[in-house]
């Protein structure tokens, strides 16, 4: 729980900070945990109804 906490938590300053959604990798790098890991606490934020802190993959129209 305290790493999805963390995760959550730099990737809302990061959001701030660059004044859009942070990469995957700026969160990994920012929070000092690996990709997979930050991955894996965002997925599970989602499910427990967090907003999703990563950009969605555009859709061509």
């Amino acid at each position: 729980m305290a790493a999805l906490q963390e995760v959550f938590a730099v990737a809302r300053r990061l959001r701030s900070e660059l004044g859009r959604r942070p990469s995957l990798d700026e969160i990994a790098r920012a929070s000092g945990r690996s990709p997979h890991a930050v991955r894996r606490a965002l997925e599970h934020g989602q499910r427990a109804g967090q907003p999703p802190a990563l950009p969605r993959p555009r859709t061509p129209e």
